[in-house]
């Protein structure tokens, strides 16, 4: 977190671009990982049901 107040009090327009690019991918990353995981469980769930 120290780059995030580094980034906002120095002002660097470069920095904070990075920090939100990172931010950004991160919340990609987690978003797809919590979709498969919701399709996961969809899935198995519906294959146990149908029987």
């Amino acid at each position: 977190m120290t780059h995030f107040i580094f980034a906002f009090t120095a002002f660097d327009s470069q920095a904070i671009v990075a920090y939100f690019q990172e931010a950004v991918e991160w919340g990609l990353e987690a978003s797809a990982k919590y979709l498969s995981y919701l399709g996961a469980i969809f899935l198995v769930v519906r294959l146990f049901s149908s029987k």
